[in-house]
């Protein structure tokens, strides 16, 4: 558990009142859990996303594909994913890729709806954004593609 309760915030039920075992923090376990579901960009260059090109993904539960982009224009941008499977995405602040403190600008999570992930924003020409997409679950697995307009 990650919560750390310590003595005397638990009346009920009584083995709790002298905090928990183990103690709060995350577990060896919690740590590679994590590590799987937000793998981060090690070993894996994102790849450009160029407007109005399709980038075909191919991904398997829990995996996920970066990109960079950057606009050649100061305008509104939109990006969505097509197909069947289940897929979430953010696009990041200018910065270096995988930087500590990216700031999330916008996400969208189909919540495996039919509708896909979509995002529109204002982006400044020149700056390099990072866009991640993950295919969340497996029952929702499948072919599916990235796009920006």
């Amino acid at each position: 558990m990650h919560y750390p309760f310590d003595p005397g915030m638990i009346d009920q039920p009584a083995r709790y009142r002298d905090g928990l075992v183990p103690a709060g923090g995350l577990s060896a376990r919690d740590r590679q859990w994590a590590l799987k579901f937000y793998p981060g960009m090690a070993g894996r260059p994102p790849r450009a996303l160029v407007p109005l090109e399709t980038a075909a993904l191919d991904l398997g539960p829990a995996e996920q594909a970066d990109f960079t982009f950057v606009p050649d224009q100061d305008r509104e941008y939109e990006f969505r994913t097509f197909g069947t499977a289940d897929t979430a995405m953010a696009l990041y602040a200018p910065g270096a890729p995988g930087a500590q403190g990216e700031t999330v600008l916008a996400a969208d999570d189909d919540s495996g709806t039919e509708r896909n992930a979509y995002l529109k924003l204002r982006l400044r020409a020149g700056e390099h954004y990072l866009l991640r997409v993950r295919m969340q679950f497996e029952d929702a697995a499948g072919r599916t593609a990235v796009m920006v307009w």
